[in-house]
């Protein structure tokens, strides 16, 4: 069982804040922005008043400073992704690792049963009746393909995989209790993190 903070964990955040640090100190390519860099020219071009700063006409300086603007928009937009991913794989594999006692008293994993869908010859009904299927599999290949977009969305289908299991199987029964041991968990790590 997942007693609040799990292996790594102590890790996994400190390579966060350093990931967080790293990238509030951005620089642009090419070293210095132009405005930080104190070499202003002013020339007349033909009698008209354009001004033209370090040899580059006003729309090439244009250009260039959304270019760059663009360029760490990108990156932080990237940074932001890699970070979700990250949020939700460390939430992903605490779940994993959740752990109960059987009747025999042996430790066993709980979230065996949840890891791939029922199969149809043998559970026919379970198609029947559960109308969106949910398994950890399927969470997992949509966490690697940065398919969530927030902590919410991978929420909504840990509530569906958990709500699943308490549609189909008994109340009391072993698969049930172990979807509420699941959906605890995950908001207990969910405030964790």
């Amino acid at each position: 069982m997942l007693d609040g903070k799990y292996a790594g964990y102590e890790e996994v955040m400190e390579s966060r804040k350093r990931r967080r640090d790293q990238s509030k100190n951005v620089r642009f390519e090419g070293g210095e922005d132009e405005a930080e860099s104190g070499e202003e020219e002013e020339e007349e071009q033909s009698g008209s008043e354009k001004k033209v700063r370090n040899g580059k006409q006003p729309a090439e300086k244009s250009i260039k400073s959304a270019k760059k603007k663009r360029k760490v928009i990108e990156d932080e937009d990237e940074d932001q992704d890699v970070s979700l991913k990250d949020k939700l794989t460390e939430m992903y594999s605490a779940l994993m690792d959740i752990r109960a006692e059987d009747e025999s008293g042996e430790n066993r994993r709980v979230c065996e049963l949840f890891e791939e869908l029922p199969e149809r010859e043998e559970y026919p009904d379970y198609y029947q009746i559960i109308h969106r299927p949910m398994c950890l599999k399927d969470i997992k290949k949509k966490i690697n393909r940065n398919q969530y977009s927030s902590v919410e969305d991978f929420e909504k289908d840990i509530k569906l995989l958990v709500n699943n299991a308490q549609t189909y199987n008994q109340n009391g029964s072993i698969v049930y209790n172990d979807s509420i041991l699941i959906w605890n968990t995950f908001l207990r790590i969910k405030n964790d993190i």
